[in-house]
């Protein structure tokens, strides 16, 4: 979202990850009515293009409805992670925000595989209804599962996947192709910083 939002016809949110679309009940949720999201956006009027990043939106059935239901046009794009280092990040980002107690990440995942085995997840209609859920990481990993939802939710051609490796390995590739996927000319730009 960084390198979009520097694209002289792309606007993106701040911040850039609101999380509106969550379930209301979700306390990680920065903006909480219409009015506010609105005004986020307020000076986009002259970009072709504006977004978000709220990185969570791809596991939440809610968000994906509540998008939809606005936004049945919108172009998504979702950025994957090979799973050990998604894992091994968002473990750490958890720590860092107080939500995982656990420092050991190993004793975590088993922690959370123990649960999953439990069929904790499978009496609930979705994975935000399940206490903790953001602490899932093997359902978590299933990041091809909530792609499906949203391909068949938006059509295909409307959501775009990229893995971040591909960005790192070429951002500039990365970049056009999001550029021209959501229907806009290339800036011609060649610096991407880290």
């Amino acid at each position: 979202a960084s390198y979009l939002a520097e694209h002289p016809n792309i606007f993106v949110s701040d911040p850039k990850k609101p999380m509106y679309f969550l379930d209301k009940r979700d306390p990680n949720r920065k903006v909480k009515d219409e009015k506010h999201y609105r005004a986020l956006f307020k000076r986009a009027k002259d970009f072709r293009r504006v977004g978000e990043a709220s990185v969570w939106y791809l596991y939440s059935d809610t968000a994906m409805k509540n998008i939809y239901k606005l936004y049945p046009e919108a172009k998504i794009i979702i950025m994957t992670r090979e799973p050990v280092g998604f894992v091994s990040s968002l473990h750490s980002q958890l720590v860092f925000g107080g939500w995982e107690k656990d420092l050991c990440l190993q004793s975590a995942w088993t922690r959370e595989v123990d649960r999953y085995h439990r069929n904790t997840f499978a009496n609930e209609m979705t994975l935000e209804r399940v206490s903790g859920w953001r602490l899932a990481y093997p359902e978590l990993t299933n990041q091809s599962k909530y792609i499906e939802k949203y391909q068949e939710t938006f059509g295909f051609d409307n959501v775009l996947v990229v893995d971040l490796s591909e960005l790192q390995e070429s951002a500039k590739i990365v970049y056009e192709k999001a550029v021209g996927f959501l229907g806009l000319d290339s800036d011609s730009r060649s610096e991407f910083k880290v």
